[in-house]
């Protein structure tokens, strides 16, 4: 699919609410075959003559900035190649640069389940540093071939071969072909496939593509795939989009992400962003994307962006959608996000007082740091839908450190909140 031009505002839907002040900055990390650089932009850089001849980056950070409108902040740091292992690094380069910090980082470059867990240790470890971050990632897009001028190799034994060199595709995974004489459907590739060749069960006739014959993988292979690679993983600072055949969509994402924070009541909400340009199809497949498939998708826990297949004037897109765990429901879901929401409040709003032990390990302290953690307790009624919030905060000899215990009402689902932490001053 084909996705030209789309340009949009953010359309409150009821179910979304300003930023918090922390979202409106972001750290951009990217892989783009340049040297290693780090760079400040705010909406009067012109992106064209800070990332000259990184045309990707300079869409993206554009489309970024146009969603995030006036919160457009971002450090971004490119390297000839990003790994795992560059994670902590550039994120110390990215506090030294921008100068009032940041809290959303987003990873440009498609990232597989050994990435993701390296992430969630990072932030993990940043979270016990005092360091509360987000993360966007992208996961890889679906498959789209052009096959013109691709000779159909006779594997013999009732089997054909199509070249295709670092195709990514696997054993068992599905591929559709379209616009050929011969072999157009859809097609399992076989366990002789390799690296670069897919093999899969046809009766061979000789054929040269013509410029017009292409292969996809099915949406319900990519969405397996999905579900089945990222099923162990679980972390609610960590999003992750799914590009299905497009990956260009991360800066739109992180600008709606920056501009506004949803509080959907199911995983399965959305957003609506109004199209000002035609959008162009050339994806057979996907153009007919199936309900069920995209359900999987948000069941997967991956944010979805896709046009609605009655109003082609509109793109959707959940905002809602964290790496929770894979039993997570529409109930859990939006109450994990508040839970950490309230985490990072209550914690940002002690530890200044945690680190310059401004009061003593006793009953007297415990009493003053309880206040300090609800300090924004009627900014969570009124924005959350929160009822009574009250917080315990007793001294731990032992590790030196504050125990902290807060309780929020959640009538809207019929629970209480009981989220726990422990402050050690650095």
């Amino acid at each position: 699919m084909n996705w030209a031009g789309i340009t949009g505002k953010l359309k409150n839907s009821g179910k979304a609410k300003a930023a918090t002040g922390l979202y409106g900055k972001i750290a951009w990390f990217a892989a783009y075959g340049a040297a290693a650089r780090t760079k400040l932009v705010d909406l009067a850089s012109d992106l064209a003559v800070d990332f000259v001849g990184d045309a990707r980056l300079i869409s993206e950070l554009s489309a970024y900035k146009h969603y995030a409108d006036v919160q457009a902040d971002a450090v971004v740091c490119t390297l000839a190649a990003l790994t795992s292992g560059d994670i902590g690094t550039l994120i110390d380069t990215a506090r030294a640069s921008a100068a009032e910090g940041f809290e959303m980082i987003v990873i440009d470059q498609p990232v597989d389940l050994a990435f993701l867990n390296a992430l969630s240790a990072e932030l993990a470890t940043r979270a016990t540093n005092k360091q509360y971050y987000r993360a966007i990632c992208r996961w890889r897009k679906a498959l789209v071939l052009d096959l013109s001028n691709k000779v159909v190799v006779d594997k013999t034994g009732g089997k054909v071969g199509i070249p295709a060199v670092a195709h990514g595709q696997e054993v068992g995974d599905e591929v559709l072909i379209y616009g050929s004489t011969n072999y157009d459907g859809v097609h399992i590739l076989d366990a002789s496939t390799t690296a670069d060749e897919m093999v899969f069960t046809a009766v061979y006739v000789a054929e040269t593509f013509s410029a017009s014959v292409m292969l996809e993988e099915t949406p319900e292979s990519y969405l397996a795939d999905f579900v089945e690679k990222t099923a162990g993983f679980a972390d609610p600072r960590v999003h992750l989009l799914v590009p299905t055949t497009v990956d260009t969509q991360l800066g739109s994402l992180a600008g709606c992400a920056t501009a506004c924070e949803s509080v959907a009541d199911e995983p399965g909400a959305v957003e609506l962003f109004p199209l000002s340009n035609a959008v162009t199809f050339s994806d057979s497949a996907w153009v007919h994307n199936k309900t069920a498939v995209l359900k999987g998708l948000v069941a997967g826990r991956g944010i979805v962006m896709r046009l609605h297949e009655e109003d082609l004037t509109h793109l959707f897109i959940n905002l809602s959608a964290s790496m929770h765990g894979p039993k997570d429901d529409q109930r859990s879901l939006p109450l994990g996000r508040l839970a950490d929401k309230i985490l990072r409040y209550a914690s940002a709003d002690t530890f200044a007082s945690v680190n310059s032990r401004k009061y003593p390990p006793n009953e007297v302290g415990e009493k003053a740091m309880a206040q300090m953690a609800i300090t924004h307790k009627q900014m969570f009624k009124d924005t959350d839908g929160v009822g009574q919030m009250s917080a315990v905060v007793k001294w731990n000899a032992v590790v030196s450190g504050w125990d902290l215990l807060v309780e929020a009402e959640a009538p809207a689902y019929g629970t209480t909140l009981s989220i726990t932490t422990t402050l050690i001053p650095n």
